[in-house]
């Protein structure tokens, strides 16, 4: 809890902007003129990167974790749209968002300081992991709340939505987060964040409510 005391604003910053990219480009992602897979590959990654941003910030892990939750937290809203035609449609996304942030937490240190080979190693256990674990969560809603999940219906789409998927998004991220890594150590700017204070966070945390429920 000390983590969420003292970084808060950095916490609610980027758990919004992660809300805001969600609700704007995973929406648009979804359209039928993009292909069904174009999400999954390119919101991990991005995810990811934000994250990683986040640990440069704070270098508590734990902090990642409460920003998956705040970013979970802003998917709520759709629960109370009077067009939701069912409760997962919702909650999924919000377990697949603190998933992620839980696999890039156990992942993030080797990420940021060891070298590119246990970096792009871990990207890919991150990016495969959250698909297995998630899809794991889904088992237990299927023998506890009877919801069956489309990827669990048969091998060949669990397969490709946890490994081809995961692998392929893996790629993409370690091609993000590796741009984001070259950036900052090119810039050589301070990083602090210091013109972030709280009311900042806290407009930024009322656009993203406001967005996902509009969109």
């Amino acid at each position: 809890m000390k983590t969420l005391k003292k970084f808060w604003p950095v916490i609610l910053f980027y758990g919004a902007l992660w809300g805001i990219i969600e609700a704007t480009l995973g929406f648009a992602l979804q359209l039928p003129i993009f292909p069904h897979i174009a999400s999954g590959l390119v919101m991990f990654p991005i995810a990811m990167t934000l994250l990683a941003a986040a640990y440069r910030r704070t270098q508590s892990a734990q902090s990642l974790l409460f920003i998956g939750l705040v970013a979970a937290s802003i998917r709520a809203v759709n629960l109370f749209s009077p067009v939701l035609l069912t409760p997962w449609r919702t909650v999924n996304p919000m377990i697949a968002i603190v998933v992620e942030s839980l696999l890039v937490l156990v992942v993030i240190t080797v990420v940021i300081k060891r070298p590119w080979p246990q970096k792009v190693a871990a990207i890919m256990v991150a990016s495969i992991g959250w698909r297995l674990t998630f899809m794991g969560v889904q088992g237990i809603n299927l023998a506890v709340f009877d919801f069956v999940h489309v990827n669990l219906t048969s091998w060949r789409l669990f397969a490709e939505f946890t490994l081809l998927q995961g692998f392929l998004s893996g790629l993409v991220a370690v091609a993000f987060v590796g741009g984001y890594l070259a950036w900052v150590d090119a810039s050589h700017r301070d990083h602090r964040m210091s013109w972030l204070k709280p009311h900042l966070a806290g407009a930024l945390y009322v656009l993203a409510l406001a967005l996902t429920y509009i969109l």
